[in-house]
């Protein structure tokens, strides 16, 4: 073979290349076990995405439920939805962070996350459970509603600091 000329190709991966402009690989298509894990991260981030949007509003009916002192807030299929819904978003998100190898020590935007989410789980608590008073109740429950809308802006931003890029 001559300096500077391309290696000979096969005339299936000719053909194959024939209507593209640009070539970047060999092998244009992802090999079935990408693909596999492709459609596994596309189906996982959508059931994330769609347990964090239950997550929220449920959170939200609940509180309203404890604002007008509803007795639905303390039924047992309450707390088995909540229990189930979240679990499943546990899930989810771990799945998530082994697929993309984005672990909450190495990626910041992460860690904020799971920070968000520890203070939406302490402030959740306390809004409809551990809170004596109703004005802490009230409080603690539109904070707990802050801490989730941090998560969200995080995760739509992928840094710890969303409010700089949103407000800019």
């Amino acid at each position: 073979m001559r300096k500077g000329t391309a290696p000979p190709q096969p005339p299936e991966a000719v053909a194959r290349f024939r209507f593209y402009p640009i070539v970047i690989a060999a092998y244009p298509y992802p090999l079935p076990r990408q693909r596999l894990q492709l459609m596994s991260y596309h189906w996982i981030r959508q059931l994330h995405i769609a347990t964090v949007a239950f997550s929220i509003a449920f959170f939200t009916l609940r509180y309203y439920w404890m604002l007008i002192h509803s007795q639905r807030e303390n039924q047992r299929w309450v707390r088995l939805l909540s229990v189930a819904n979240d679990t499943v978003l546990l899930f989810a998100g771990i799945a998530l962070a082994l697929l993309t190898r984005q672990y909450p020590l190495a990626a910041p935007w992460l860690s904020a996350k799971l920070v968000g989410l520890l203070a939406y789980i302490v402030l959740g608590t306390l809004a409809l459970k551990r809170a004596r008073t109703r004005p802490v109740r009230i409080l603690t429950g539109l904070l707990a509603l802050v801490s989730a809308g941090y998560i969200v802006s995080v995760a739509l931003t992928r840094t710890p600091t969303p409010w700089v890029i949103l407000t800019f």
